[in-house]
């Protein structure tokens, strides 16, 4: 899925669960599974890269609001979260990601309940560029001309 919006999100910072297949097997999530810490970011908040988290999700399936006006077009699924070692308003993973401008082809068929238990997951600085979430790849080596 491309954004035909164009929407790209820089360099971000994500919390991957620890064991992201599982979340793509049982709920079909095509993209890395990852709550966003923040995006488009011009530093890489090194108190977050490699640190383990505790996380658990809220009851609901929910279409998110679009809360920044430089994200025009692009919506996304899923569900709302708990960090216990963070406060992040409005924490969520992302199920599904779909473009307004691409006529909603990419809504969910279904709701999907969301996991019971608490999880754990590493912090890792992920390059966000690509208006092609398939693209979005984990920064195995950092290079400051990124910034």
């Amino acid at each position: 899925m491309v954004f035909n919006s164009g929407v790209s999100f820089g360099i971000s910072v994500w919390i991957i669960p620890e064991f992201p297949d599982i979340f793509k097997a049982k709920y079909g999530i095509q993209h890395i599974p990852h709550i966003t810490v923040e995006s488009r970011i011009s530093q890489p908040l090194n108190n977050f890269l490699g640190r383990t988290f505790t996380f658990e999700f809220e009851d609901g399936f929910y279409l998110f609001p679009q809360s920044d006006k430089r994200n025009r077009g692009f919506r996304a699924w899923g569900w709302y979260c708990n960090i216990k070692e963070i406060n992040i308003p409005q924490a969520h993973m992302s199920t599904h990601y779909y473009d307004e401008l691409d006529e909603y082809k990419n809504i969910p068929t279904r709701t999907l309940i969301p996991p019971k238990g608490e999880f754990k997951g590493i912090g890792y600085l992920v390059d966000t560029r690509s208006n092609n979430p398939y693209d979005w790849k984990i920064i195995d080596s950092f290079d400051p001309k990124m910034f």
